[in-house]
């Protein structure tokens, strides 16, 4: 009997404690939010950021904080995310690369694209060479031809094993060049050794190139970009292109499915905010949005395809 009262008092236990959990789950947020952004304050991702962060805020009832967790090419950022509680409280904003790039190339990183929940994608961020406005090369050609006659000339991107990195390096292989890539923390460092002509060339966002005197010969995209109608694709100019980064927002894998319904529905209502239409208007960057399960499909994908990139290339760990 008194065994029989005690597995009775358990099972209640356990009753209330589920109910408890899910009361909890369905009344999120109940405290503030933290939200990891791996790259530089000031810059067109981390000001696209901090506006989609104030939706939330808005939409949820609760402060939402950023936190810049920067260097490693963005995985101090996303190691941040994957190890976090997985209960809402702490968030990633960004681009992807981290997760689908540098887990092959990095021993230190310890993990991968099973290591998260995603919430949606809000854009896909196009890239271009860039040069200064005085420099002697007005085209791609004109560049290809310098590259194969000057060994070793230096360009800048954003991080070893990031796109604007894995571009020029994927051009190099495949044209048999050899360029000496300077990695930066972010493009507002890099543009001013670009506009000295202390860099050959930089990989510049399409952002990030908005206003500043720089020339533009080409751009890693599908098709022209309205900011640049004159200014042609990289595929046109001959060269081989990858497709441009994701960035969206992501948790640590494991949420409660009320807590990542929640977090998806705000992410696509998002969308429409005025606020956020005029953060991605400043920076002439249309959005692209992917649902949580679209990105997670696609990002798993890439994934495999970065290693098999990064292994021919010979980055790969």
């Amino acid at each position: 009997m008194i065994q029989s009262c005690l597995r009775v008092v358990a099972a209640l236990s356990l009753g209330l404690a589920a109910l408890s959990a899910t009361a909890q789950e369905s009344a999120y947020p109940t405290r503030p939010i933290q939200v990891v952004i791996a790259w530089t304050p000031g810059g067109f991702v981390d000001s696209i950021g901090r506006t989609f962060s104030n939706v939330f805020s808005q939409a949820l009832g609760q402060p939402v904080a950023v936190v810049n967790r920067l260097g490693a090419a963005g995985t101090i950022g996303a190691s941040a995310v994957a190890s976090a509680a997985p209960d809402g409280y702490t968030l990633g904003f960004g681009p992807l690369t981290p997760i689908t790039n540098a887990p092959h190339m990095m021993a230190s990183v310890k993990y991968g694209p099973d290591s998260f929940d995603y919430i949606c994608q809000v854009f896909e961020n196009g890239f271009g060479i860039v040069v200064s406005q005085d420099s002697p090369f007005k085209t791609l050609s004109e560049l290809m031809t310098y590259l194969k006659a000057n060994s070793g000339a230096p360009y800048g991107h954003l991080g070893i094993g990031v796109l604007s990195h894995l571009y020029i390096e994927n051009i190099a292989h495949e044209r048999t060049l050899s360029v000496t890539g300077i990695p930066y923390k972010g493009e507002a460092d890099m543009l001013p050794d670009v506009m000295t002509n202390r860099l050959t060339f930089g990989v510049v966002s399409i952002a990030g190139m908005r206003g500043k005197n720089v020339r533009v010969l080409g751009v890693f995209l599908d098709k022209r970009h309205p900011a640049f109608p004159d200014v042609p694709t990289v595929s046109e100019a001959g060269l081989p292109s990858l497709s441009a980064p994701r960035n969206g927002w992501f948790a640590p894998k494991g949420l409660p499915a009320p807590v990542l319904q929640k977090l998806r529905a705000t992410c696509e209502g998002g969308m429409t905010a005025k606020e956020v239409e005029a953060a991605f208007g400043r920076v002439n960057q249309p959005t692209a949005y992917l649902s949580g399960p679209d990105i997670a499909a696609k990002t798993a994908s890439e994934y495999e395809q970065a290693g098999r990139l990064l292994r021919a290339l010979k980055l790969s760990n």
